[in-house]
């Protein structure tokens, strides 16, 4: 991108780029085997690009079922003061307007509510979404739940070899339990109320067994830098204030949508404020006007499209959950920093998951209940 300030890294934690595996091999050379993931890495790729790309085509979508609303009943608004003016032409006209704002108002309402497009496409972005999320969340599990073969394997290079293999079983299984079901697996994390935690590993509820060691030293610093504070990194992005009017960031969202909202208010108070001079000095500009009855209409429906949008993006319940997220992974930061044995740093580190399954979980319901209709 042109700006640093616009720049960020996204998904490095996974060591997507050359870079970040080189730089990875540099920082943590005797734990590399644990952090690089090939076959993982590609998965999530796969994933990840068709989520991106459903996500900008439904929204897109989404975006028109709100102007097809707003234009449908702007024309249904415009209608008697064109049929006004037209004169022996006022029942074609009549016809013209009134057939393309009801147009404009089916497809509106089929593209938004009914879904011809629009659900299609989220719904193909939520679920690339959670797959791809499922797969960064197996890959940091292996972290919480996998520490006594981590630890073996930092003994020789047959012990690494072993766990590279054992590994791809996990991940066989992992794919053969998600990845062929996605529909089961979003049905169940958007409806049900009560769902706990479900580890991609066989490890339980129970914090592994594991003995004092030295060789973890440099697994807890990868975890903690490159989950924590990734997770930490990724949520300041998202609270940011970019200072653009179409910006993707939802505290920005909810303050141009707030600042429309105040601007409709200011424009129709002085529309009415030139009626009510018009009461006591007759013949001004607006004595007459069936153009101000119609701009009047026009700046309400503008608001409730603004409404409609926000109904769509949810900007304030985005930014909401961002900042609560935030909050609970600095309250596991520091509890990792304060933890003084490998005991105490994993069961942190099993929170940590469960914090990052739930917030997962909160993502997926906040935009499956999302639409865009007027």
């Amino acid at each position: 991108m042109s700006s640093l300030d616009a720049y960020h890294r996204f998904n490095d934690d996974l060591l997507l780029q050359d870079t970040d595996q080189n730089l990875a091999s540099h920082k943590y050379p005797s734990i590399v085997h644990v952090l690089d993931h090939p076959e993982l890495r590609e998965i999530f790729i796969q994933f990840d690009e068709a989520a991106n790309q459903a996500k900008r085509r439904g929204r897109i979508t989404g975006f028109v079922a709100i102007g097809l609303g707003f234009v449908a009943l702007a024309l249904a608004a415009l209608e008697y003061p064109v049929v006004h003016q037209t004169g022996e032409h006022s029942n074609i006209v009549r016809v013209a307007v009134a057939v393309s704002s009801a147009m404009c108002g089916i497809a509106g309402v089929f593209i938004g509510s009914i879904g011809l497009l629009f659900a299609r496409r989220k719904r193909e972005w939520l679920r690339r979404r959670l797959m791809g999320e499922l797969t960064r969340q197996f890959h940091f599990q292996t972290f919480a739940c996998r520490l006594p073969e981590i630890l073996k394997s930092l003994t020789d290079e047959k012990s690494k070899s072993n766990f590279v293999t054992e590994r791809q079983t996990w991940f066989e299984t992992f794919k053969a339990q998600y990845l062929s079901k996605v529909d089961a697996a979003f049905v169940e994390m958007v409806t049900k109320d009560d769902l706990n935690m479900e580890w991609l590993h066989n490890c339980g509820r129970e914090v592994p067994k594991i003995r004092e060691s030295r060789l973890l030293d440099p697994l807890f610093k990868a975890y903690r830098e490159l989950r924590i504070l990734h997770q930490i990194s990724y949520a300041n992005y998202k609270l940011q204030d970019d200072r653009k009017i179409f910006s993707p960031m939802p505290g920005r969202q909810a303050q141009v949508f707030a600042q429309v909202s105040f601007i409709a208010i200011v424009i129709l108070f002085a529309i009415h404020g030139g009626v009510l001079f018009d009461v006591f000095f007759p013949g001004s500009i607006w004595a007459g006007s069936t153009l101000i009855s119609v701009i009047i209409v026009w700046i309400a429906l503008a608001a409730l499209a603004m409404r409609a949008l926000e109904q769509g993006l949810q900007p304030e319940r985005e930014f909401e959950r961002y900042q609560h997220y935030r909050s609970a992974l600095r309250a596991v930061l520091d509890r990792f920093d304060r933890a003084d044995s490998c005991g105490d740093k994993l069961r942190v580190m099993q929170d940590m998951e469960r914090l990052s399954f739930d917030e997962l979980r909160d993502f997926l319901v906040t935009n499956n209940r999302s639409q865009f209709v007027m």
